[in-house]
């Protein structure tokens, strides 16, 4: 059973120690409880010891035979609700006290108090502690009128309860209880809306992969049910608009798995392209490889006496900068004297010294921005206007690494440059400036001859 269907938890220590009816009672029950606290076992504070207890009396007396369920139906509930067994022990001990001392008292609470005396004895250090003030009141015949009726929250203002309290966290099945308070199809749709309210502000503070699957349109649906199995209701959530609901988030659904399968598509896509540039990249090494192992047989099978070969491999190392070649051949050469050892030692240091890298020696004008200069090749790259020595298709790096060593200049963000460039909104008139001045230089010439 729901706590709030019975109960309504106090919100301070003093309505209970001010209480006309019990301050005596509760005010020994507190001074006990304060002894306890030093050893550290109870984690609850007082007043939610306070309230366990009342609320764990008032089921004595609403249940029929409640001592037939003492440790899964009372103790258990108990120890969930306070997260302690300790706790639990301390609030069934006041419980012993409290159905001992109240004017209500009758052979249901005095069977209950023996099932907890019967179940508590061993291991418990507050039992004794709460019997003794019992036996102390009733030695001087002083009796409490506490009222142990139940007493329902007041769901009157829904958006004023505490819903994640009493619903344990959004539990689905508190949350279908709690509906239940609302006397009325009006007030358990109200009762809904205000605990959907809640959670949605409860679920931004969690983590996603811990929140509750909760769907509260089937909610409100049931609702409508049970007041009318027709479903033919004055509201606005009656079942024609319900299914409405439940259609559109339908769709949205499928959109929303289409827009995840077309995601996994283009993953996949990426994925094969990857791999199929993996596999150019291994088939590449392999060939590197074999070249790498043929020119290491090619070495090996030269004689000492074959200058011409090696001179020709010293050709090779001059022309393509490949440092590696003399390593080989002075490796080759070194158990060997003579003018070619001289020959490749020399031609080493002369590469080193003399690299036939170019290097540029002018650069852009300030007048000459890079944007305008990326244009310009950019455009007679479009129109085909280079091509590789052998005729080949030049792309758009290999240009502008070559533009880029011609004026000194870096030119590897070409395309975020011109990307930015077009994407700022400006009219196409500023991006044809610079040919619009060529043009009227190259008349000018023409005009000048």
């Amino acid at each position: 059973m729901m706590k709030a269907r019975i109960y309504t938890e106090k919100k301070d220590l003093d309505d209970f120690l001010r209480h006309p009816a019990s301050a005596e009672l509760n005010q020994s029950i507190y001074n006990a409880f304060l002894s306890f606290r030093p050893s550290n076992c109870i984690k609850s504070s007082a007043l939610k010891i306070f309230n366990e207890a009342y609320y764990q009396a008032t089921r004595v007396f609403a249940d029929l035979h409640p001592e037939d369920n003492f440790i899964d139906g009372y103790f258990n509930n108990a120890r969930d609700d306070l997260g302690s067994c300790h706790d639990a022990k301390l609030t069934f001990s006041i419980v012993f006290l409290l159905l001992s001392s109240t004017v209500h008292r009758n052979i249901k609470s005095a069977t209950f108090q023996d099932a907890i005396t019967q179940n508590l004895k061993d291991g418990n250090p507050y039992l004794d502690t709460f019997k003794k003030i019992a036996e102390r009141y009733e030695a001087n015949q002083i009796y409490f009128n506490n009222d142990f009726r139940p007493t329902p929250i007041d769901v009157s203002r829904p958006e004023k309860v505490n819903w994640q309290a009493i619903t344990r966290n959004f539990n689905a099945t508190y949350i279908a209880e709690a509906i239940t308070l609302g006397d009325s199809e009006d007030r358990q749709h109200s009762i809904l809306d205000a605990i959907e309210l809640q959670f949605d502000s409860w679920k931004a503070t969690q983590p996603e992969d811990s929140l509750p699957d909760i769907n509260f349109l089937p909610l409100h649906f049931a609702i409508v049910q049970s007041f009318n199995p027709n479903a033919h209701s004055d509201r606005l959530w009656d079942a024609q608009k319900l299914n409405q609901a439940f259609a559109n988030e339908k769709r949205n659904l499928e959109i929303r798995y289409q827009e995840l399968e077309k995601s996994l598509n283009d993953t996949t896509a990426q994925l094969q392209q990857k791999e199929k540039q993996l596999d150019a990249l291994k088939t590449l090494a392999i060939q590197t490889q074999s070249k790498n192992e043929q020119l290491q047989d090619s070495i090996k099978s030269l004689k000492c006496g074959n200058t011409e070969t090696i001179r020709k491999l010293l050709a090779i190392a001059h022309e393509r900068q490949t440092s590696d070649l003399y390593t080989v051949l002075q490796h080759f050469l070194s158990s060997h004297s003579g003018n070619i050892m001289e020959t490749v030692k020399a031609e080493e240091k002369t590469a080193k010294a003399n690299p036939v890298s170019f290097k540029s020696s002018i650069t852009l004008s300030k007048s000459f921005s890079k944007t305008d200069c990326i244009r310009v090749f950019y455009t007679l790259h479009a129109l085909g206007k280079f091509q590789g020595k052998d005729g080949s298709k030049v792309s758009l790096k290999s240009l502008f690494q070559v533009v880029g060593q011609a004026f000194n200049f870096d030119f590897s963000d070409f395309s975020t440059v011109l990307s930015a460039s077009l994407a700022d909104g400006n009219s196409a008139e500023k991006h044809t400036t610079i040919f619009v001045q060529m043009k009227q230089k190259m008349i000018d010439i023409f005009n000048s001859r």
